[in-house]
This record gives structure tokens, sequence and C-alpha cells, in this order.
């Protein structure tokens, strides 16, 4: 059951954040001081650790390194788009936890032009809410049809 309530919670937590408005989160300029690929480890619901790379951007004057993940981890568009020295807008999620990339990286302009839209995290977020969203569907039938054969083994 609680499993249940964690995959129902993620998939809310999903849908809250692909349904967020520019305007509502916080926003970061400064020049770009360093950028690149790093790894990253997250730990998923079963507690298995998962690897993968990440986008990072650290801007002048922001205490966050802001970073980006791609399931396909294909990052060239981005390093070839963002170098040191330029300078971005950045509309971000401001997150407490300092020693971990923020990737509520929502949109990154460059002199006006969308480098990164709000509408690729959406759609990963969105796809991240139903993934969630069909694994508690799962684990309640699962529930349910065990449930069922354990009652009808106690009654023969």
């Amino acid at each position: 059951m609680w499993f249940t309530t964690v995959l129902l919670f993620g998939s809310f937590l999903a849908f809250s954040n692909s349904s967020a408005d520019l305007s509502g989160l916080d926003i970061g300029e400064g020049v770009v001081e360093k950028r690149g690929v790093m790894p990253h480890q997250s730990r998923a619901a079963n507690g298995l650790r998962v690897s993968s790379t990440l986008f990072f951007v650290k801007l002048s004057g922001l205490s966050q390194l802001l970073a980006v993940y791609y399931p396909g981890q294909e990052y060239r568009f981005l390093l070839n788009s963002i170098q040191v020295g330029d300078t971005l807008k950045i509309w971000y999620r401001h997150s407490s936890d300092q020693d971990v990339p923020n990737l509520n990286t929502y949109q990154i302009t460059k002199r006006n032009q969308i480098v990164l839209n709000q509408e690729e995290y959406r759609g990963k977020e969105t796809l991240a809410g139903y993934i969630a969203l069909a694994g508690a569907v799962v684990t309640v039938w699962l529930g349910i049809r065990q449930d069922r054969k354990y009652r009808k083994n106690r009654q023969n």
C-alpha cells in the first residue's frame, strides 16, 4: 500500500510540475561560469540506484547548479549552444538542497532565443506522471489479484 501511495504522490507532483507557468517560477540571469555534462546517481522508489548523465550550467550570482536531464542523454545541442561567458536567462523552481543539481529547469534563453523550451520539461514531467499513475494502477490490480487468490485458497 505504501508503494502505491508513493507512486500516486509522485504522479501528483509530476503533473503539478508539468502545469507550472513561467510567471510563477524563479528567474536566474547571469553569465555562464561553468557548463558541461556530469554523472548523476539517483535512488528509485524501490531503493535501486540509477546512474545517468545530466547537462549542467552554473550562472554567476546564482548559488544553485541548474541541470537538465534527457532520457536519451544526448546533450550535444546544449553543449554547442551554451558556452562559458554567455549571458543566459533561466526559469527554474528554487530548491533548498544546494548539494545536488537542480533538475527543475524549465526554460533557457540566450539573447532572447529559446535554447531549452519549457514544453520539453512539461513533456518529461507529464510522461513521468503517467508512468507513475500506471504503476499505481498496476500495484493496486496486483494487490487485488493476490487478495482474491489468498481468499480463494483459504476457503478451500
